[in-house]
């Protein structure tokens, strides 16, 4: 017949970890050699792991490095034997212990609770506190029966004083069944003399009517042959009133009470001059804490320093006794070279002149050194947490966001997508903010829908406060039939769908280019000249010559790219600065050059450009594409609204269509033929052949040809080009436009618009009461048009109306109005910020660094974009969010 085994389970002391009573011993010898119980301890019996347990910097065993591999070997294989030993403490048994190589410091994972609806981790503390001061007699003994005695509830008790009720103020003592009681005098007897004197031992229990010895309950020893539970122990008590007294003078004169008394005063005056062992284990704690704490600072500031400047972190070799040897060996850093990352090398850097980095390198563990390239990592992962969590916090706070959303292909073939958020501000200021990079296998319309929906899940957004989009032109993200806007819209109807405003600019741009065979031969033989000088060395040193003897400054000359908004501007504004040396250079090298094949390109392209056709063409490109430039800048500003953008486009189409006349042609003509003449250029533009061919029978005669040479050009080029400028303008910004309708009555130029506020608020009735929008609204426009206010500010954008507002506090008087200006500014009219993000994608993502993780490269991403954020970052709250991912060798709270 077996032995039967209780399962019966109880918590340890020490750590609050549920376990069967047989392994209890064992597991307090192995896990916490006897160490003194805590009060936090205590404390996480109510809450296990609510709030991280912290050990020791430098425990006995790791003074040998020999013996110190892991970091946080808190975890035994004596204790993984025990399948039944917990419950909270699964996952740090030894299966889920990351064991590494000897001089990792890789810490122990421990369970973080989850709050509700978070993807993130948040520590909890549900601590219970020692005495319960909110019981009419907190430090009754009965509230403490099976409780051990620990160090921090004898000095919790101790300053709330022992329990004598009816001491100081009146009190009805239960009577037993005799009609006997506990009599007040009892705390204050007479002496011989007359006089009183003070019991401060005497305890009673209102909950018990038993009395009990405060210094014996809490410091007899209770191994003593005298130990008389009746007075030291909660179960007891002594209730026999009739003896009281008499029990009361031999128990005070005993010497195991008075043994405690001793001990009791001892403790009062260690506690009185802040010398307890708890209090100075405690100091030693906290100071411990603040130097921990310090050196972390030190690392993160170094993590933070090559991740905004988008450099790498590792080198050959990351091992912490190649740094050790660096520093003690004199002049290292100018010797031989260990091969190290820009991490380590710049900890190194650091320890010549900080003392804490110093110590830390010399004095830490192998194990506990904090410079592996896993623990690099976790910095880079915590700061970048931290600042998606303050830009959620804000949006949360702001209510409406507007989606930004692009893709791109990256070194390693990566589809990333870059995923922003348009929000306003607590101050009423419009925000622009990255947030994460995802690779996506699918390009198509619900795949990116459902990788939206995941990521708004994960950052604990909805859908449906979502109030704009911006996007590309591509079908899967634009398209009205199954496009990624419309599959939002059937979610969310008030998602209003924007076509990024700088892509249909560069649309435009590019229609124009390519709309007549003299402009797409203009910009061809831009860039065979771009090609010509660049991919050869003698020939660009031959340009380099030309300037420097024609004393001209030296420049560059710039590539064209059809998805780059600005570069064909670039591009001509290099022609043109550098004509003249182009000229000599080529004409040098036409020279020179011994090649029949190279010959001939270059009088192909000394031909190109030695005509006053491609001079007026410079003339007439530099004037658009100047304009265009800055309209796209314009466009690109994350502060820039719908309305604002819409008068900017409107603004560009009347200079356009003003530039397009006979008068304004000849200006442009004047000045490329004094370019010629200064050159030595022809400026007489060519007669082309005319094409002539014979009508067929019943064919209508066609209208004869333009003879004249400059009038053919003026008709066929220059109107060509301002009026696809104009008319593409017109088409592709004309839904754009219609949009800008329903937000026009919140104009300052509008103000006073009834119908359209109605209209408005009839779309947005979701958000607003209609008629209240329309009576705050006939207020503000009164308001708006007397007030002094406005006057003064002359607010011109959405922008500058959102600053008015809440310097005003116009927002408490016109709250729903309000709400429609705040929406006003949650829609982005460009994907520019999206389009950014790429860039600094390049920058960390190159060809050395193609093989990081997703992770690593979404929060370098967001801690080098959103640069403002990270120099106001509290490393407190980031140590803390480092402090949760894993069990920590050291302590940091």
């Amino acid at each position: 017949m077996s032995s039967f085994v209780s399962k019966e389970k109880t918590q340890c002391g020490y750590c609050g970890i549920k376990i069967r009573r047989d392994k209890l011993k064992n597991h307090t010898k192995l896990k916490h050699r006897g160490q003194p119980v805590s009060e936090k301890g205590w404390q996480n019996i109510a809450s296990v792991f609510g709030k991280k347990r912290s050990v020791p910097l430098q425990p006995k065993d790791d003074d040998n490095p020999d013996t110190a591999h892991h970091e946080d070997t808190h975890v035994s294989s004596a204790e993984s034997e025990s399948e039944e030993e917990t419950t909270e403490m699964a996952a740090a048994s030894d299966s889920d212990v990351h064991m590494t190589d000897e001089g990792s410091d890789t810490d122990v994972p421990i369970p973080v609770p989850m709050a509700e609806n978070a993807s993130n981790p948040v520590p909890t503390a549900t601590a219970i506190p020692l005495i319960n001061k909110t019981l009419p007699f907190p430090t009754d003994p009965v509230h403490f029966i099976n409780k051990p005695v620990t160090p921090e509830l004898c000095h919790a008790i101790l300053a709330e004083g022992p329990c004598q009720p009816g001491l100081n103020e009146g009190f009805d003592f239960a009577k037993n069944e005799k009609g006997r009681s506990f009599v007040r005098q009892w705390y204050c007897p007479k002496l011989k003399n007359g006089m009183k004197s003070y019991r401060d031992w005497l305890v009673y229990s209102p909950a018990k009517d038993r009395a009990y010895c405060f210094p014996c309950w809490l410091f007899a020893n209770k191994s003593d042959p005298a130990y008389n539970p009746n007075f030291a122990d909660p179960n007891e008590g002594y209730k026999r009133w009739r003896d009281a007294s008499t029990k009361f003078v031999n128990h005070e004169n005993c010497d195991l009470h008075k043994q405690a008394v001793k001990v009791l005063i001892e403790t009062k005056l260690r506690l009185k001059l802040g010398k307890s062992v708890n209090q100075e284990q405690q100091r030693a704690r906290e100071r411990q804490v603040m130097e921990n704490r310090k050196v972390l600072c030190r690392l993160l500031d170094a993590t933070l320093y090559l991740s905004k400047q988008n450099l790498a972190f590792r080198g050959h070799n990351e091992s912490i006794k190649a740094v050790r040897q660096s520093q003690e060996t004199a002049h290292s850093c100018f010797g031989k070279s260990s091969q190290d990352g820009n991490f380590l090398e710049l900890i190194k850097l650091l320890a010549k002149y900080d003392a804490s980095i110093a110590k830390h390198l010399a004095t830490a563990p192998k194990n506990a050194s904090y410079l592996s390239p896993q623990i690099q990592n976790e910095f880079i992962s915590s700061i970048a947490q931290v600042i998606q969590d303050r830009i959620i916090a804000e949006i949360k706070q702001a209510h409406y966001f507007g989606v930004i959303m692009d893709s791109t292909i990256d070194i390693s073939h990566v589809d990333q997508l870059s995923f922003c958020i348009r929000y306003v501000d607590e101050h009423f200021r419009i925000q622009e903010r990255f947030l994460l990079f995802t690779d996506i296998n699918k390009s198509d319309s619900q795949s990116l829908f459902d990788r939206l929906k995941e990521i708004l899940a994960d950052l604990g957004l909805e859908i449906k406060l979502i109030r704009s989009q911006s996007y590309d032109g591509a079908a899967n993200m634009s398209g009205k039939l199954s496009g990624l806007q419309t599959r939002v819209k059937e979610e969310n109807d008030l998602a209003l769908y924007v076509h990024c405003c700088a892509h249909n600019l560069n649309l435009v741009l590019c229609d124009a280019c390519s709309e007549c065979t003299e402009a797409i031969t203009f910009f061809g033989t831009i860039q065979k000249i771009y090609n010509f000088f660049t991919k050869s060395q003698p020939r660009h040193n031959a340009l380099e010559a030309a300037q420097k003897e024609l004393s001209l400054p030296a420049k560059k000359l710039h590539k064209q790219c059809d998805t780059r908004w600005y570069c064909k501007q670039e591009a001509v504004k290099s022609i043109k600065e550098t004509y003249p040396a182009l000229l000599l250079a080529l004409e040098n090298l036409a020279e020179s050059e011994r090649n029949a094949e190279s010959r001939a390109d270059i009088n192909g392209l000394l031909g190109f450009i030695s005509n006053i056709e491609f001079l007026l063409m410079l003339e007439i490109w530099m004037e658009i594409l100047t304009d265009i430039k800055g309209l796209s800048e314009y466009l690109q500003k994350e502060s820039m609204d719908l309305v604002t953008a819409s008068r900017t486009v409107k603004s560009t189409q009347k200079t356009l269509k003003e530039n397009r006349t006979d008068t304004h042609f000849q200006e442009l003509l004047h000045k490329a033929r004094t370019t010629a003449e200064e050159e030595g250029v022809p400026n007489e533009f060519t007669t082309p052949r005319i094409r002539r061919r014979k009508n067929m029978p019943g064919e209508r005669t066609r209208d004869d040809p333009v003879i004249d040479p400059e009038d053919r050009f003026r008709i066929n080029v220059f109107y060509r080009i301002y009026d696809t400028l104009h008319g593409e303008l017109e088409s592709r910004f004309e839904d754009y436009h219609s949009v800008v309708k329903r937000f026009a009555c919140l104009m300052p130029s509008n103000i006073g618009d009834i119908e359209g506020i109605k209209e408005l608020s009839a779309i947005y009735e979701s958000d607003v009461d209609k008629d209240l929008v329309l009576s705050e609204y006939k207020q503000f426009t009164h308001f708006f048009k007397d007030s002094q206010v406005f006057a003064e500010k002359k607010p011109q954008s959405v922008q500058d109306m959102l600053l008015v507002i809440k310097e005003n506090d116009l927002n408490n008087a016109y709250p729903n109005l309000t709400v429609l200006y705040l929406i006003l500014g949650t829609i982005a009219i460009s994907s520019a910020t999206a389009e950014r993000s790429f860039s600094r994608l390049k920058l960390i993502k190159s060809y050395l660094r193609s093989t990081m993780s997703e992770e690593r490269l979404s929060s370098l991403a967001t801690i080098s974009i959103e640069r403002d954020l990270v120099d106001t970052i509290n490393f407190d709250a980031v140590i803390d969010m480092f402090s949760t991912m894993r069990q920590r060798r050291i302590v940091l709270h």
